[in-house]
């Protein structure tokens, strides 16, 4: 399948621009109330999980026994949802994924290491909606790894909006199979990831991975405006450049996996990868402000508006899979789990930075989630909103040898 720029955008403009705007503002009824006797067992789990952890040490044999307890019961995620052979794999592949990203790098920093966790749980929860095997093969590692070396130099304000489009135009020149100069650590780690993508994935046999990774850098280039304080962008621009870029980004997801990709499943790639988006823009809202970052939420007149904001999220995405929903081979367990994931990171997001909305819309989306606000700001550095920091902070296995 050939992957055009105006192809996917159309999809982009068409459908997940369409979807965006009719999503209802109002506060998402449908989500399933927490009560206050719940949120506190599950702290109290939470903490005694965390005090067994800490007792089980370097043990390989006790801390492994505690990770398959931790899968099957922990409250916030609902990984339990899935069969335990599925989470065995997963928890293998994840350490499997570490070990080679610090024999890649072994100075990647933890921030660096936790942006490439996130990149590939994505992928890996994929796989499980689809009804694949786990398997963290080089491709991947290389592409969850490119992130956060290009935003080295991509979101990094010591380098001009002209060096940045310089060095997107060095990974376009890589992606097209042409050697890119080792001018930068940064270049040097790219040309590397690159050439370990066309290991796994020859680009004379694989056209449309290479398409989609040719898009995502199209949609850098296009969204660095986003970034410079001085250009003039109105909400309908910033959306259109929102979709795009994190449409494009998952979309790739999807063409890493041993599965070729059908027409039909293109709509919702764009629109989750979207969706994430609009996640991570929630998050950074602080950073981006300081910055001058053009987001739909740094573009909000006020706490109200941000809130609209937040509510058609969670409506977007319930139209998202419910449209989708037949698409994937892995039952819905899988889907449910993924779906479910989805609001635990919308509504942590919001309890973790509350002074961007009204404090009765914080405290109606606190009733929601199932440990308290203050609870998970104490233990913000515990509760992330992917699976994997979870497992590797109780792991034997945090610098496994090189």
């Amino acid at each position: 399948m050939i992957l055009s720029r105006e192809f996917i955008r159309s999809i982009c403009e068409n459908k997940v621009q369409t979807d965006w705007e009719a999503a209802s503002g109002g506060f998402p009824d449908f989500l399933t109330p927490v009560t206050r006797k719940t949120q506190k067992k599950n702290e109290q789990w939470l903490d005694e999980m965390q005090q067994e952890a800490k007792a089980a040490g370097k043990n390989r044999r006790k801390a492994e026994a505690l990770m398959r307890r931790f899968l099957r019961e922990e409250p916030i995620l609902g990984a339990g949802s899935l069969d335990m052979d599925t989470l065995q794999s997963f928890l293998t592949e994840m350490k499997s994924f570490q070990t080679q990203c610090r024999r890649f790098d072994a100075a990647i920093s933890q921030e660096a290491l936790f942006q490439a966790f996130r990149n590939y749980s994505v992928y890996a929860v994929f796989l499980i909606m689809n009804g694949l095997p786990q398997h963290c093969h080089p491709a991947i590692l290389a592409y969850s790894l490119l992130y956060p070396y290009t935003d080295n130099v991509l979101d990094s304000p010591a380098y001009s909006l002209q060096q940045k489009k310089e060095f997107n135009e060095l990974i376009y020149a890589g992606l097209n199979g042409r050697r890119l100069p080792d001018a930068s650590p940064e270049q040097e780690k790219a040309g590397r990831l690159l050439h370990m993508i066309d290991e796994v994935y020859p680009r004379v046999s694989h056209r449309t991975l290479y398409d989609s990774l040719l898009l995502i850098y199209d949609a850098q280039i296009t969204g660095q405006r986003q970034q410079d304080p001085e250009a003039v962008l109105s909400a309908a621009d910033v959306l259109d450049l929102s979709v795009y870029k994190g449409g494009t980004s998952v979309l790739a997801d999807r063409c890493l996996m041993p599965l070729p990709l059908t027409a039909s499943e293109i709509p919702f790639y764009l629109g989750i990868g979207f969706f994430l988006q609009l996640c991570d823009d929630l998050q950074d809202m602080e950073e981006d402000l300081n910055a001058g970052s053009k987001t739909l939420f740094t573009l909000a007149a006020d706490a109200g508006e941000r809130e609209l904001l937040v509510n058609r999220m969670f409506h977007y995405l319930e139209a998202l899979f419910s449209d989708s929903r037949s698409l994937f081979a892995g039952g819905e367990a899988a889907v449910s789990f993924f779906h479910k994931n989805c609001h635990t990171l919308i509504l942590s997001t919001v309890l973790s930075i509350p002074q961007f909305f009204r404090s009765d819309y914080v405290n109606q989306s606190a009733a929601y989630f199932p440990v308290s606000a203050s609870y998970l700001t104490r233990q913000s550095l515990y509760i992330r909103s992917t699976l994997l920091p979870m497992i590797l902070s109780m792991s034997d296995q945090e610098n496994p040898p090189l």
